[in-house]
């Protein structure tokens, strides 16, 4: 019996697989939400303080810092990462921009 994964790479398996992008927001979105939970650490923020000081509710912060909840808007990230200073910078070079495909040009 052969194993037609052998000698592949997890890029081309996760091709195969359907998963690429939904792996790649997956494991993005961990990042994040450690830098976020070291960041409210080392300001002494819990939960409800972060939601009070972004003016949102606690569900949304509970969203944001969920690995798996891939919902959370660049709108509530950029507030997070004003609120908690110095992630701002980290958060931005986590996410990179892109392009799946050149888009035309306008004329």
């Amino acid at each position: 019996m052969s194993n037609k994964h052998i000698g592949s790479g997890l890029n081309s398996f996760l091709d195969e697989m359907k998963i690429r992008e939904e792996t790649k927001l997956l494991a993005l979105k961990k990042a994040l939400t450690f830098r976020l939970r070291q960041a409210m650490k080392r300001a002494g923020l819990s939960q409800s303080q972060l939601a009070k000081k972004m003016r949102t509710s606690r569900t949304v912060i509970d969203r944001m810092l969920d690995p798996s909840d891939t919902g959370a808007t660049l709108a509530i990230l950029t507030r997070a990462s004003q609120v908690l200073g110095s992630i701002g910078s980290a958060l931005r070079s986590q996410i990179q921009w892109r392009p799946q495909r050149q888009l035309p040009r306008p004329r």
